[in-house]
């Protein structure tokens, strides 16, 4: 099972990874699917994703949806 967290990009990183802020404060890595590297459009800075996070590794996580419900 994974848990579902919602957060907001705040930095970009190489290799389709950026840092996602959470609500209570934390900072995450999240993980671009490959689906949307392919198609050559990225997430921006300050907007809104939701989060897939393992339970045994809750500093990282799949960048899974955009607020507007758009598939990365």
């Amino acid at each position: 099972d994974t848990i579902r967290v919602s957060g907001v990009i705040v930095e970009w990183m190489s290799d389709s990874r950026c840092r996602v802020g959470l609500a209570n404060g934390h900072r995450l890595v999240g993980l671009a699917s490959r689906h949307r590297k392919d198609q050559g459009r990225k997430p921006a800075v300050g907007d809104r994703v939701d989060l897939e996070v393992s339970p045994f590794d809750v500093s990282k996580g799949r960048l899974r949806w955009r607020e507007e419900r758009e598939l990365i």
